[in-house]
């Protein structure tokens, strides 16, 4: 027991102290040239402290998950292409693994917009007015279980993957936070081919004309795929948040939000 106790705390102090880092770092880039140049900072307390709460489950026990998930179906004769795990090999199977996983976060997130009990979850996220790099936190504690749950164990049937390629995947979702960055910076030329702040922002905006646009994570070609794609117009930088207005008021707001109605499905409608 003294040895999981030490574990769970060192585990939790380190995901604690990455993400307050992460977001030190983040705020640093967004002085650079903010998309909005005046944002109340009550909501990016708001997101820090429910950030704090929900640090284990985000960025520790989530992740755990994911790979003891990959491992059981593994060891149970799933993976029906297996993964080269060094060499010059690696990176084509760390991309190869990365495009899949992305396309399964796209359907996921496609669907959370789309069936009330998981959007009554998704729209803590959305339901911020002033999107910035701790943007990237707010979201529905049991949201990052879910896609543990559902996510990987798909890629882990698909693919035998080696611990080489879940490092590198890991590494890459710091796009998650890059994403929401409040940079007014276009990157024109990505917009087909990477995410970019400008890029997700559309998703956040309240803006009709923005409503189910942009899913995708990493890469935009699946909104290309499947329709979703809006190229943001140069200096377009809208307004976020939800139609409603709606937004926690407090920390035991947000983290019960999907109850503040009496069923999930009174939540409001996406906006993005």
């Amino acid at each position: 027991m003294l040895v999981f106790d030490y574990l769970w705390a060192y585990v939790t102090h380190a995901s604690i102290w990455s993400l307050l880092a992460i977001f030190l770092v983040g705020a640093m880039i967004e002085r650079w040239r903010p998309a909005e140049p005046v944002q109340t900072a009550g909501d990016a307390w708001l997101n820090v402290a429910y950030a704090l709460f929900t640090s284990f489950l985000g960025f520790a026990l989530a992740p755990l998950l994911a790979i003891i998930a990959t491992a059981m179906i593994a060891a149970c004769g799933g993976g029906w292409i297996a993964l080269p795990g060094e060499g010059w090999g690696l990176l084509g199977a760390a991309a190869l693994y990365i495009f899949v996983v992305d396309f399964l976060e796209y359907a996921f997130h496609r669907s959370q917009h789309a069936w009330p009990p998981l959007w009554a979850m998704h729209s803590l996220h959305h339901s911020d007015r002033a999107v910035n790099v701790t943007t990237s936190a707010r979201n529905f504690w049991l949201e990052p279980l879910l896609k543990a749950a559902f996510i990987y164990p798909l890629a882990a049937i698909l693919f035998k993957v080696p611990p080489a390629v879940l490092t590198i995947y890991g590494l890459t979702t710091v796009i998650h936070v890059s994403n929401h960055l409040n940079l007014g910076v276009s990157f024109p030329r990505l917009w087909r081919v990477v995410n970019t702040p400008q890029y997700h922002r559309i998703h956040h905006s309240i803006l009709p004309e923005h409503r189910e646009r942009n899913f995708a994570a990493y890469f935009p070609v699946f909104d290309l795929l499947f329709g979703t794609y809006h190229c943001p117009a140069p200096g377009e930088f809208p307004a976020t948040g939800l139609d409603t207005g709606e937004a926690p008021a407090d920390f035991p707001a947000a983290v019960s939000w999907p109850l503040r109605r009496r069923r999930l499905g009174d939540a409001a409608s996406p906006t993005g």
